[in-house]
C-alpha cells in the first residue's frame, strides 16, 4: 500500500508549476525561514516543512514539495501500521487506500501549501491518544512511550493550527470513550487509569482555554484557536459538511453507512467501540471546524481525515463478512453517488473544495466533466457489486433468463405484461429508426425527434444489463473476502487521477511556468525581459537572468519598441489594453509567444521563426472586411459603430432546434471609439424570446476597448432553451449600458432601438 501511495504522490513533483499566489506566498515564508527570517510569530508547518526540502535539495519546485509528500506518504504508513495495531492490519491498509483516493487528500499532499503536515500531525494524536489508553493489550511502559508521543505531535499540532481543530476533537473523542468504558478502570489497569485521567485533565484545560478565547474575543492570533477574530457574515451550517462531501469523495458516500453499521450493523464489541471513538472525533473535527471558519475566518481544510477513513475502513471490513444484499445502502449509497456525480460536472470548484484557499476558482477553460463522471460511475458500479451480496449470492449467469421464462409461464397476466413491455421495447426501436431516417415525416420538434433517437437505446441498454449483470454478479462474488480490493482500485484510480492529471493541468492556469519556460527556451542572450502587474517571486523560480519590472503600460510599450528584440510578461486580462496601445504606436498586433496560461503570457517586440502568435486579437481585430460575408447588413449605432452582417452556423441546413447551439460571427467596423461600458445583445423573438447578451471576442475585448478603424470579428455563440417553442424569429441586435442602448442611425430597425438583422426558423 504505501508502494501505491508513493506512485500517486512523488512521481511528477517538478512537472507542474508553482501555483501564484497561493504556493509562492508559502514558498516565500519558507525561504525566509531557509535564511532564518521568522516572517510572523505564528508556526507554518507547512513552510516549516519545505523549508528543510530548500534547504537539502536547493530552491526547487519538487524540492519544496517534497517533504509536504513525503508527509502525506507519512500519513498513510501512520494508517497501516499504527491503525493496523489498533484494530487490524487489513482495516489499516484500506484506511491508507481510501485516503490516498481522496481529492482532501491528493490536493494536499503535493504543493507547497498543502495540509498533509497538519494531517499527520493530527492523526499522529488521535492514534498515540488511543493507543495509550483505549487499547487493551499495551504494556505500561508502551502506554507512557504512546502519551509522550501523543503530547510532542499535540504540542506542534497546536503550535501549527491551534487547539480548536488540531487537539481538541482527539481529546474529545477520546475522553468521551473513556467515561463511557468501565474498563479502564478496573483495579489491574492501574497504568490504565493514570493515562486516563492525564487525558481527562488534559482535555478538561484545552476546554476551558478555548472556550474563554472564543468568549471574551480574545484579539490576535490565539495559540487555543489558530485564529484572530475577524468581522464577517457566518456560513450556513451545511456549507462545511459540502466541502467535506466534495473533498473526501468518493467514499463521503460511505459515511452515513459507516455511521449506521456502528448503531445497528452486526459489529463486535470491540470494534463497535473503535467505530464509536471515531464518529465523536469526526464529529467534534467538523464541529471544531465548523467554529472557526464561523468567526475566524477560512480554515485550511478539514483535517480528521485520518477519522473518516479508519471508519469506512471498518465498514468495508464488515461488508467482507456479510452475506446477505445491503439494499438499503445499495439505494442510498447509489443517490450520494448520483448527487456527487451531478456535483462534479455541474461545478468544476467541486474537486477544488478540498482546498480552502482565498480567491481560487476553478479556470473556465479546463472543467474535466466527463472524466469525473466516468470515475466516480466506475466507483458507484463497484460499491454496488459490494453491497449486493456477499459470497453466498452467487447467481448463475443465466438466472435472469430463467426467472423470466418461469415467470411467463406462471399466469396469463404475466404473458400479457411482458407482451406488452415487449411491444415497448419494439415501438421505441421502431421509433428510433424512423427518426434517424426520416425525420421530417414524424412533423416532431427537433428536441423531440433527438430523444426519440436516443429512446431506442433504451432496448439494447436492457437486454445488455439483463445479459451482463448476472454474469459480473457472478464472477464478482467468487472473490469472495477481497470482492472489497476492486472498489479500492476504482478509487485508488481517482486519487491517480487527482495527482497526476487534474492538478498538473490546473497548474496551466494558476501558475505563469509556461511562459518563463518558452522565454528561456527561444530568446536569445541578451534580449531583455520586462514584467508588468506580475509578482516578481515566480520569475525568481523560472526565469534566467534579470528581469526587469516596469511599472505602466506606456513604459511597457517603450519597452517593447527597442530596436533590438526584447520580451515581456504581463497578465492575461491586460494584454488587450496592450495590444491596443501598441496598435497606437506602431500600427500593429503585439506579438505574443505563449497564451496557454490564464495567469500570464509572454510577449515580444518581434515574431520568433517558427513559432505561431498565439495573441487572439491578431484574428479578431482586423484591418480590412473579409470579402465575404454570408448576411451583410449596413446598420449603423449612434454613428459610432456600423454593423457589416454575419456568418450563422446552425445544427442542420435550415433551422436550429430547442436544446441547440448555434454561432454568429458578427463583423462591427468602429467608426468612433464608445465611451461607456456598452455590451452588444441579441434578442431573438417570436414566440419566445432567446437571449444573446455577452462581453465581445469570448468575454475578452470589450466595447470600450474599440478603436476607430478596427474590424472587430466577434465569434458567439447562443443556445436556445429547450422550452422554446417552435416558429419564425426575428433576429434583433444593439448595444447597451444598464437603460441605455445606441440609438440605430442607419438601416432596419424597430423603436426600442435594435437593430434588425434577419429571421431564423425554430422547429
Amino acid at each position: 500500500m504505501l508502494a501505491v501511495g508513493a506512485a500517486i504522490l512523488l512521481p511528477g513533483l517538478s512537472g507542474f508549476g508553482v501555483w501564484d499566489p497561493w504556493e509562492l506566498a508559502t514558498a516565500d515564508v519558507a525561504r525566509q525561514l531557509n535564511d532564518g527570517v521568522r516572517a510572523s510569530e505564528a508556526l507554518d508547518a507547512r513552510a516549516v516543512v519545505a523549508s528543510v526540502g530548500f534547504q537539502t535539495l536547493g530552491v526547487e519546485e519538487w524540492a519544496g514539495r517534497l517533504p509536504i509528500a513525503l508527509c502525506g506518504l507519512g500519513l498513510l504508513a501512520l494508517l497501516v501500521f499504527v491503525g493496523g495495531r489498533l484494530i487490524d492490519l487489513r482495516t489499516g491498509v484500506y484506511a491508507a487506500a481510501i485516503t490516498a483516493s481522496t481529492p482532501l487528500f491528493a490536493l494536499n499532499s503535493r504543493p507547497i501549501f498543502g495540509s498533509a503536515p497538519s494531517f499527520l500531525l493530527q492523526a499522529a494524536t488521535g492514534l498515540a491518544l488511543a493507543m495509550a489508553v483505549l487499547r487493551a493489550e499495551v504494556s505500561a511502559r508502551g502506554r507512557v512511550a504512546w502519551l509522550c508521543a501523543a503530547a510532542i505531535a499535540g504540542t506542534l499540532a497546536t503550535l501549527d493550527g491551534g487547539a480548536l481543530r488540531a487537539l481538541l476533537p482527539s481529546l474529545i473523542a477520546t475522553s468521551a470513550v473513556l467515561l463511557l468504558d468501565k474498563a479502564w478502570r478496573d483495579e489491574g489497569e492501574r497504568m490504565r487509569r493514570a493515562m486516563g485521567a492525564v487525558v481527562l485533565t488534559a482535555t478538561g484545560i484545552v476546554l476551558v482555554g478555548v472556550v474563554w478565547t472564543i468568549v471574551r474575543d480574545v484579539h490576535g492570533v490565539s495559540p487555543w484557536t489558530g485564529g484572530a477574530p475577524v468581522q464577517q457574515v457566518a456560513p450556513p451550517f451545511e456549507s462545511p459538511m459540502q466541502r467535506v462531501f466534495h473533498a473526501f469523495a468518493p467514499w463521503s458516500v460511505m459515511l452515513p453507512m459507516a455511521a449506521a453499521a456502528m448503531l445497528w450493523g452486526e459489529l463486535g464489541e470491540e470494534r463497535r467501540g473503535w467505530s464509536l471513538w471515531l464518529t465523536l472525533w469526526a464529529i467534534a473535527g467538523y464541529g471544531a471546524h465548523s467554529v472557526f471558519v464561523s468567526r475566524y475566518g477560512q480554515a485550511d481544510t478539514f483535517l480528521p481525515i485520518a477519522a473518516l477513513a479508519l471508519l469506512i475502513a471498518i465498514a468495508l471490513r464488515e461488508l467482507e463478512r456479510t452475506t446477505r444484499p445491503q439494499w438499503a445502502a445499495t439505494v442510498a449509497t447509489g443517490l450520494l453517488c448520483a448527487l456527487l456525480i451531478r456535483d462534479f460536472a455541474l461545478s468544476p470548484d467541486s474537486a477544488l473544495e478540498a482546498l480552502a484557499l482565498p480567491d481560487l476558482k476553478a479556470p473556465e477553460k479546463y472543467h474535466p466533466r466527463g472524466a469525473w463522471a466516468a470515475l466516480l460511475a466506475g466507483f458507484a458500479a463497484a460499491l454496488t457489486l459490494v453491497l449486493g451480496g456477499g459470497p453466498e449470492q452467487r447467481p448463475s449467469p443465466a438466472a435472469q433468463w430463467r426467472a423470466v421464462r418461469t415467470h411467463f409461464r406462471s399466469s396469463r397476466s404475466a404473458k400479457v405484461w411482458l407482451g406488452i413491455a415487449a411491444l415497448v421495447m419494439f415501438g421505441l426501436m421502431v421509433a428510433a429508426v424512423v427518426a434517424a431516417v426520416a425525420p421530417k415525416q414524424l412533423g416532431q420538434s427537433t428536441l423531440v425527434t433527438k430523444w426519440l433517437r436516443r429512446a431506442g437505446l433504451i432496448p439494447i441498454a436492457l437486454a445488455l444489463v439483463v445479459v451482463l449483470v448476472p454474469m459480473v454478479r457472478h464472477f464478482y462474488t467468487r472473490l469472495g473476502s477481497l470482492r472489497v480490493w476492486p472498489l479500492l482500485v476504482s478509487g485508488l484510480l481517482i486519487g491517480a487521477y487527482t495527482s497526476h492529471v487534474f492538478l498538473p493541468k490546473l497548474s496551466a492556469s494558476y501558475s505563469p511556468r509556461s511562459v518563463f519556460e518558452t522565454y528561456n527556451r527561444i530568446a536569445k542572450e541578451g534580449e531583455p525581459l520586462a514584467q508588468f502587474k506580475l509578482s516578481g517571486r515566480a520569475a525568481t523560480y523560472y526565469a534566467k537572468g534579470e528581469v526587469r519590472g516596469v511599472s505602466n503600460l506606456q513604459a511597457l510599450v517603450k519597452h517593447l519598441q527597442s530596436e533590438s528584440r526584447t520580451w515581456a510578461v504581463l497578465p492575461g486580462d491586460e494584454l488587450p489594453r496592450l495590444d491596443r496601445l501598441y496598435r497606437r504606436r506602431t500600427g500593429k498586433h503585439v506579438y505574443t509567444a505563449d497564451a496557454r496560461s490564464t495567469k500570464a503570457v509572454l510577449v515580444s517586440s518581434a515574431p520568433v521563426e517558427g513559432h505561431a502568435d498565439q495573441n487572439f486579437l491578431a484574428s479578431a481585430v482586423l484591418e480590412h472586411a473579409p470579402a465575404k460575408i454570408d448576411r451583410p447588413l449596413e446598420t449603423v449605432f449612434d454613428g459610432k459603430i456600423k454593423l457589416l452582417g454575419y456568418d450563422l452556423k446552425l445544427p442542420h441546413k435550415d433551422h436550429v432546434g430547442a436544446g441547440e447551439k448555434m454561432r454568429f460571427t458578427w463583423y462591427f467596423e468602429v467608426l468612433e471609439s464608445v465611451k461607456g461600458n456598452y455590451r452588444p445583445f441579441v434578442h431573438i423573438d417570436g414566440a419566445d424570446r432567446v437571449h444573446g447578451d455577452h462581453v465581445p471576442v469570448g468575454g475578452k475585448y470589450p466595447v470600450r476597448l474599440w478603436e476607430r478603424g478596427d474590424v472587430v470579428m466577434d465569434r458567439h455563440t447562443v443556445e436556445v432553451p429547450t422550452s422554446t417553442k417552435a416558429g419564425t424569429y426575428t433576429i434583433y441586435v444593439g448595444f447597451f449600458s444598464g437603460d441605455k442602448r445606441l440609438e440605430v442611425k442607419e438601416g432596419p430597425k424597430d423603436r426600442a432601438n435594435r437593430a434588425k438583422a434577419g429571421v431564423l426558423r425554430i422547429q
